[in-house]
């Protein structure tokens, strides 16, 4: 029996046209360009930050896969955890052409060329990236935007810092790949009021959470899309009910997938956190072994705004002409509140 669809739709072989071109346009393109130079710098690393490769490959080595805190690396788990599988597959698949014969000759062939393993990680960490323009899409047309949500999905795969972030082994472009994603469902939540997209929400937050503990803050987006969800209707204590509940699947998902050594080891040794000595003054919040500073650098916050404003000038001037009418509208408010908090 043939599918009926109104006479105003368009037919389903236009519509399956549009997912792919869709596809193409916010996910192809911008991995082109952030796999285009994913080979910067080989066959020499120029990038001091090798905390996820080195966490990785030292779990593989010690077959020990929730090691405490700072023991390689004070970053959480969860992309240490995705190189795992790529690893195993690099070795099954050199071990059978006959590159190595076991373990200790794969060591050495890493040792003796290190891009071995960074490139794999690279490449996965640039996919990472390439799914936020997706995501920046899918959650602008939940909030209502049509063809804002096309352009916000063009600026978030051109943005110069997350192309150039893309390519790095670090945590910073999956970090803000997983915190679009939190916004997605979190419009839905603002725009409906269904307790599941909340709940979509905060798990998303807690993957940008085990990605790096900076991408805790994704959270407060969940947080404010609560605040501004529509609440007419309900009782105070079905909406602390979904807040709680909500807040326990952040907490639970990011232990169990970025920060499983609080289970087995506890806090870290004062030795083992970066930093220690420099911050152990200041009002700071330990989380594994990296301390999150409670306090604003003014310094600070110049230095990276003239880095925000020199990598993309035109990606602020737009985000700031549209912050107005982000903050009048209903459900694009907490993603405007969000980025004045967060910026």
């Amino acid at each position: 029996m043939n599918a009926t669809y109104l006479a105003s739709d368009p037919p389903p072989n236009i519509r399956w046209r549009g997912h792919l071109l869709s596809l193409l346009l916010l996910i192809v393109l911008p991995l082109g360009l952030r796999w285009g130079a994913i080979d910067h710098g080989f066959p020499d690393n120029y990038v001091p930050d090798t905390h996820v490769v080195r966490n990785a490959l030292g779990m593989a080595k010690d077959k020990h896969p929730v090691p405490e805190a700072g023991r390689y690396s004070s970053y959480p788990h969860l992309l240490p955890y995705s190189l795992l599988p790529i690893y195993a597959v690099q070795y099954a698949v050199g071990r059978s052409q006959g590159a190595w014969s076991g373990s200790g000759e794969f060591a050495q062939a890493i040792a003796a060329e290190p891009w071995r393993v960074h490139l794999p990680a690279r490449m996965w960490i640039a996919l990472l990236g390439a799914l936020a323009p997706w995501f920046v899409f899918r959650g602008l047309r939940a909030a209502g935007a049509h063809e804002g949500a096309w352009f916000g999905a063009y600026l978030a795969g051109t943005c110069l810092l997350h192309i150039h972030l893309s390519t790095h082994e670090r945590p910073w472009a999956p970090v803000a790949t997983f915190t679009a994603l939190t916004a997605w469902p979190a419009a839905i939540f603002v725009r409906d009021g269904t307790s599941k997209h909340l709940l979509l929400s905060t798990l998303a937050a807690a993957l940008a959470f085990s990605v790096h503990q900076a991408g805790g803050i994704a959270l407060g987006l969940s947080g404010l899309a609560w605040l501004c969800g529509p609440w007419r209707g309900r009782s105070i204590t079905k909406r602390f009910a979904w807040g709680f509940g909500a807040v326990l699947a952040f907490s639970l998902l990011a232990l169990i997938v970025g920060h499983p050594y609080f289970l087995l080891h506890g806090a870290p040794e004062k030795a083992k956190v970066i930093g220690n000595a420099i911050y152990a003054d200041k009002p700071h919040i330990l989380i594994g072994g990296m301390p999150i500073v409670l306090e604003i650098k003014f310094a600070t916050l110049a230095k990276l705004s003239r880095a925000i404003v020199g990598y993309d000038p035109a990606l602020v001037i737009l985000g700031l002409a549209g912050l107005l009418p982000a903050l009048l509208g209903r459900t694009t408010r907490p993603m405007a509140i969000f980025a004045i908090l967060a910026g």
